[in-house]
């Protein structure tokens, strides 16, 4: 419960009394020192008195008078419980929590009073009781220690403490009047940041509040006798955070974001000494940042261009496939689009990748080759692959092995094949079984080659000699993999388009999956991220819906984001580690788009 103590502000008014006074209020004589305070971070210099709690007498209706010979009479403002839950612009009071005050001279108390509502040193009014506590004090000038407890007798939790000295005045002297005000007992901290998702790539600042509470939960207002200290791990420059102490809890803090990209979360800490830090992250939220339309054709078939990859070339640019256009894009990260037509018509390019002499390659499905493009000039190379039995060879997936050749899937002869940089074509029949359908294919962290196969469910490990090591069912039937990935953990990811899931397969064949956040997400094409997440692109159960991903490599965090909704098809990060992906299908508005994080 959020009992409101606004600082513990314990304003005692302190009525100098007269020595003629008499009675016996509900105190406590002070004694030997037993009660001991919980243990939690103190927001005042004074020592806490200790004392023998005593038995309190029976409550009753009205307050009673004050000891004999008391000089100095303490009193105490306590609020009820629901007025204790308001904010208010100042207090002059101690928390609803507290049940007892000492007084004290040093380590001796003079008195224990016991403020809780019954008590016979109270009265109660229509929003605060009040209470008072008179002690004989000796004349001259005292020191008086203050201490707010949350259990009867001066025993449980300290709740505030604070100090006044002034002038006690012999017997016969007129009263005098003094405030003490109490400084919170500060048990535990909080932190929070106002905005600590704002969208990535946006400049924003965010207020940072530190709120202080007591033992019983009740917030402390006012000045704390030390700083909170606020620290920010960023080291990239991209936030900042002023001032990075904070003295009262009307003290705030401003963490400013420069809206770079990417910027994936930086901790704010904040300490006080004696107790436990507290931390809260700062991680906007990715977002698509922009988009370039993929010029069309003229034609009936203005919408068919079918950008169907998207790889980073050695140049820094983002190079892409044009499957039904029988072009190569190339797309700067300023958005500048320049097409490269094939010299062949009706080649179908599909995937594309960097090969080890620099240049970019590319399997041209329609047109029974492997290509290569020089990212200098963009002189286009053509190498026939073999036609085999089916008179044809249709290669539509490429990628860079470990041993510095291109491999392939032939899917007109079900045959796994590869090529040098000099263009020197090998396939390996029997590799992978004659039934299977190929889409992806990738070189894996231990530099084998990895396989989906959709008619058998399952990932087949290759060797770069052609031999089948091993294959590997996918858990759930129907995944339907068209991309594989090699991760940052040193295993294989790979998406699952029908099932709608992320799965893994370590080296060793043990498998894992993953249902993307989104249901029916249609997850296609799959990247490692040089944040260390790998990210996928989503086609999305029908128009508008495709999506961007990760996960983490340890399958605990998966989000995904919707941008303009076209279905997500390639992705590639650049140099700046910016993602780029393709937006649209065949038949759709075709798109490059640059996504922040």
């Amino acid at each position: 419960m959020d009992r409101r103590n606004e600082r513990l502000a314990l304003s005692l008014t302190l009525s100098l009394l007269c020595a003629c006074s008499s009675g016996t209020a509900n105190l406590a004589p002070h004694a030997s020192a037993t009660a001991t305070p919980a243990p939690s971070r103190t927001a005042s210099p004074n020592p806490v008195p200790t004392q023998t709690p005593t038995a309190v007498p029976t409550a009753s209706a009205a307050p009673t008078a004050t000891p004999a010979g008391a000089n100095v009479a303490f009193t105490i403002a306590v609020p009820p419980a629901s007025a204790a839950s308001s904010a208010r612009a100042h207090r002059l009071d101690v928390s609803a929590s507290a049940q007892s005050v000492t007084v004290a001279i040093g380590s001796t108390v003079l008195a224990t009073g016991n403020v809780a509502a019954g008590s016979p040193a109270c009265t109660s009014g229509p929003s605060t009781r009040t209470c008072t506590i008179a002690v004989v004090a000796p004349p001259g000038s005292d020191t008086f220690v203050i201490t707010a407890y949350d259990a009867p007798n001066g025993t449980g939790n300290v709740l505030a403490s604070g100090s006044v000295t002034l002038i006690a005045p012999p017997p016969g002297s007129a009263p005098a009047t003094a405030a003490v005000t109490l400084n919170g007992t500060i048990a535990r901290i909080a932190l929070t940041i106002a905005n600590p998702y704002p969208p990535v790539g946006t400049a924003t600042t965010s207020p940072v509040v530190v709120t202080a509470y007591d033992a019983d939960g009740n917030t402390v207002i006012g000045a704390y006798d030390a700083p909170v200290a606020l620290t920010d791990a960023d080291t990239s420059g991209a936030t900042t955070l002023s001032p990075q102490s904070l003295g009262s809890s009307s003290s705030v803090a401003t963490l400013g974001y420069s809206g770079a990209v990417p910027f994936i979360s930086t901790t704010l800490t904040a300490t006080l000494a004696g107790l436990p830090a507290v931390s809260q992250t700062f991680a906007p939220t990715p977002q698509f940042l922009r988009t370039w339309p993929i010029p069309v054709p003229p034609g009936p078939f203005r919408f068919a261009i079918a950008v169907s990859d998207m790889v980073l070339g050695p140049d820094g640019n983002l190079w892409s496939t044009a499957n039904s256009g029988s072009e190569i894009e190339k797309l700067t990260p300023q958005g500048a689009i320049t097409d490269y037509p094939l010299p062949t018509g009706g080649s179908n390019p599909e995937r594309i990748a960097v090969g080890a002499d620099g240049n970019l390659w590319f399997a041209e499905n329609g047109n029974n080759a492997i290509g290569k493009i020089a990212p200098a000039g963009g002189t286009i190379t053509e190498y026939a692959v073999p036609l085999g039995a089916a008179g044809q060879s249709e290669p539509n997936c490429v990628v860079l092995g470990s041993d510095n050749r291109i491999w392939f899937w032939d899917e007109s002869n079900d045959v796994l094949g590869a090529i040098t940089s000099a263009g020197v074509v090998s396939e390996y029949p029997g590799s992978i079984p004659a039934t299977a359908a190929v889409e992806g294919i990738t070189s894996g962290p231990d530099g084998n080659i990895w396989v989906a196969d959709q008619t058998a469910n399952a990932i087949d490990k290759v060797s770069t000699a052609g031999a089948l090591l091993a294959s590997y069912p996918i858990p759930t039937a129907g995944s339907n993999v068209y991309y594989l990935a090699p991760g940052p953990d040193g295993n294989v990811w790979f998406t699952e388009f029908q099932t709608g899931k992320i799965g893994r397969v370590t080296p060793s064949g043990t498998m894992t999956e993953w249902s993307t956040p989104t249901g029916a997400s249609g997850p296609f094409v799959i990247v490692p991220g040089p944040d260390g997440r790998m990210w996928f692109g989503e086609m999305g159960a029908e128009v508008g819906l495709g999506k961007i991903g990760y996960i983490t490599t340890d399958g605990k965090q998966s989000r995904d984001f919707l941008g303009d909704g076209l279905h997500v098809r390639a992705l590639a990060f650049d140099r700046a580690k910016l993602l780029y992906y393709v937006g649209g299908w065949s038949f759709e508005p075709q798109e490059f788009g640059k996504f922040g994080y």
